[in-house]
């Protein structure tokens, strides 16, 4: 099955993950959660490598096994205070076009 330049190839794909979240800002580079909540989160997932992976790395592991991943952020505005896109001052008609730019950007598939 061929499409779009970054489509998914569905007969290629051998498992889909579809709760994953991506902890580190892909725009600040910072982690999403507290020294506290990723502490927490390390003993509770055993992570002995106390280091969070980016979305570009979290993207090549589920490529490098041929699956794809539902990615959820998690909440930055509660941890960090980072403002929600919702409340920035932007025109309404300009919204849609800067959420496909960034997802297309995020993609890799041109949105420069």
């Amino acid at each position: 099955m061929t499409g779009a330049p970054g489509a998914i190839d569905l007969d290629h794909v051998v498992a889909i993950d579809v709760h994953t979240h991506a902890e580190v800002s892909a725009v600040t580079g910072c982690g999403s959660l507290s020294p506290e909540l990723e502490a927490a989160a390390d003993e509770y997932f055993r992570n002995r490598e106390r280091r969070r992976p980016t979305l570009a790395e979290l993207a090549a592991y589920y490529r490098e096994r041929r699956m794809v991943a539902v990615v959820f952020t998690v909440d930055a505005t509660a941890t960090q205070g980072v403002a929600d896109f919702e409340t920035l001052d932007i025109k309404p008609e300009v919204r849609p076009g800067i959420l496909k730019h960034n997802a297309a950007r995020l993609l890799g598939l041109g949105g420069e």
